[in-house]
């Protein structure tokens, strides 16, 4: 827990370490492709909202071989994300949902009905590399990679119904908070306030606990610069 605080806090401070520095004095004896880059992001700090529907996966065997046998089914799932950026860096708040299909009388042999989710939280810290200059093309993709940490878990509920009152206890929960690396691309379009396509790779960075999982993004976004 305390490697997770330090790691949050770290990030927080990079974050307003970026900011304070987008408003410094540029070197201008550098080179001038360097000078004319930074010049132009000198200043800008945006913000843009982001939605969309996501599918995550378990590495582990086991997950593997109850999806394999039906015995569960991932769902669709949707996800939310606010980004504040100071240019070229990104820093996010995201929040995603998954559902996931029980065959109860497998999975829980004594419950009637069971219904699971996977949802949880993240934090990252992404960084968006100067590509080489592709004339229209650079304009319209800005892709970026980053790293985080997140706390998320599975939860199992039990559907009760006693006379004309319906209650779903917990009957399960597992949690799988770990730190996670991510890629993506904005493909961007409009003038002025930007919108455009978001698709985003996650992936826990170590894979040899039982909870690492992948987590695949696609949505909308609106806003930036």
């Amino acid at each position: 827990m305390k490697k997770y605080i330090l790691i949050m806090a770290f990030t927080v401070g990079f974050a307003v370490f970026a900011q304070e520095n987008t408003y410094l004095e540029i070197d201008k004896s550098d080179n001038q492709p360097a000078k004319e880059f930074w010049e132009n992001i000198k200043g800008h700090c945006s913000k843009s909202f982001s939605v969309g529907f996501c599918n995550a996966n378990f590495f582990n065997t086991l997950y593997y071989n109850n999806k394999e046998s039906g015995i569960i089914n991932s769902k669709v799932g949707f996800w939310a994300t606010y980004s504040w950026m100071p240019t070229p860096f990104m820093f996010d708040f995201s929040f995603f949902y998954q559902g996931i299909e029980v065959n109860s009388s497998n999975f829980y042999p004594t419950a009637q009905e069971t219904s699971c989710n996977f949802r949880g939280v993240s934090v990252f810290a992404s960084f968006s590399p100067l590509l080489p200059d592709l004339g229209e093309f650079s304009k319209y993709v800005r892709p970026y990679l980053g790293v985080g940490l997140q706390s998320s878990g599975i939860k199992a509920q039990e559907k009760v119904v006693d006379g004309t009152k319906t209650t779903y206890p917990t009957i399960g929960a597992y949690g799988t908070a770990g730190m996670m690396w991510k890629t993506g691309v904005d493909l961007v379009f409009g003038k002025g306030i930007k919108y455009g396509i978001r698709t985003e790779y996650h992936q826990s960075i170590s894979l040899k606990v039982p909870e690492a999982f992948n987590l695949f993004q696609i949505g909308f976004f609106w806003g930036g610069i």
